[in-house]
């Protein structure tokens, strides 16, 4: 969640390579077994952005998508957290 939320705080020109170069070059080595280059060699060409896209990640140009999800996320482990928290607080009473 953090990477998300540090890449949505980030101006829409400079996502795409903190997307490229902090997100997913952990897994370069992936992504070149499979021929996808980090950055496309041309504007438009086929990179890493247009790779995950195809698998169904969700695209770094949607902001106000990412946005909500991202809400949606913290939401969702605050709860669970809030969840698992809750009885064990009782029992120790």
């Amino acid at each position: 969640m953090t990477q998300y939320a540090a890449l949505y705080d980030l101006p829409e020109g400079k996502r795409e390579d903190y997307f490229r170069y902090t997100m997913m070059k952990h897994f370069e080595s992936m992504w070149n077994l499979i021929g996808v280059p980090l950055k496309a060699g041309q504007p438009g060409g086929y990179d890493v952005l247009t790779a995950s896209g195809m698998l169904g990640y969700l695209s770094v140009r949607e902001t106000e998508t990412g946005l909500e999800a991202l809400e949606k996320l913290r939401q969702a482990a605050y709860d669970h957290g809030r969840g698992q928290a809750t009885p064990c607080i009782c029992a120790a009473r």
